[in-house]
């Protein structure tokens, strides 16, 4: 129960820092293409790249807290760790239980700490990129799917494969009796056709 609660926790303040990273940035671009939009038909992708750094410089030094990029990565990066441990709790739990050989939680949890890697890598490089700010949405969004607690795909990650709480011997029980089911049907066949043969037999003499 600990380690359900553990993973829980875990993907939900990552799915509550990922809405908010999202906010973030998706407000920072688009204040960034209102500025923009009068000037950037007429001046080259160069100059746009350096309005957008002197804009995010001009953020990091007049704003703080929340609206910092810095920290932005640091909330991400610490909700990651708190999936790592979650993630250990129930690599301990799956060694623990030896005839639970796969868990399909464990999957889950590294898929979500990889897109979580790429998603602080894209943070830091969108200072200076408008371009990696463009993908960060993008990856963002898809990690806001894995982690959601009304997604489908994240609410796998709550409960154990029920594959593996199953009688491993039930479908194997199943064959045996289908087979045995199969015998009796062969001897009664048999059985029948040796009293039609005796039958002949009388008829003849």
């Amino acid at each position: 129960m600990m380690t359900e609660t553990k993973i829980s926790l875990a993907e939900n303040q990552l799915s509550k820092q990922v809405k908010e990273s999202i906010k973030f940035w998706r407000e920072f671009r688009d204040e960034y293409s209102k500025e923009v939009k009068n000037i950037k038909l007429y001046v080259g992708v160069g100059v746009l790249q350096q309005i957008w750094q002197k804009r995010a410089e001009f953020n990091s030094k007049n704003k703080c807290g929340d609206k910092e990029f810095a920290i932005q990565s640091m909330k991400l990066e610490s909700c990651l760790s708190q999936v790592d441990e979650a993630a250990q709790l129930l690599t301990g739990v799956r060694l623990s239980d030896y005839s639970n050989d796969y868990d399909s939680r464990q999957h889950h949890l590294a898929k979500t700490r990889a897109a979580g890697n790429l998603v602080v890598d894209l943070s830091k490089k969108s200072v200076t990129n408008e371009a990696a700010c463009i993908d960060l949405l993008e990856e963002l969004a898809e990690l806001e799917k894995l982690v959601n607690p009304k997604s489908s795909t994240a609410s796998r990650s709550h409960h154990f494969d029920k594959r593996h709480s199953q009688n491993p011997n039930k479908s194997e029980g199943n064959t045996e009796g289908q087979r045995s089911e199969g015998h009796e049907n062969e001897d009664t066949n048999q059985t029948e056709h040796n009293g039609d043969d005796e039958n002949e037999d009388w008829r003849n003499e």
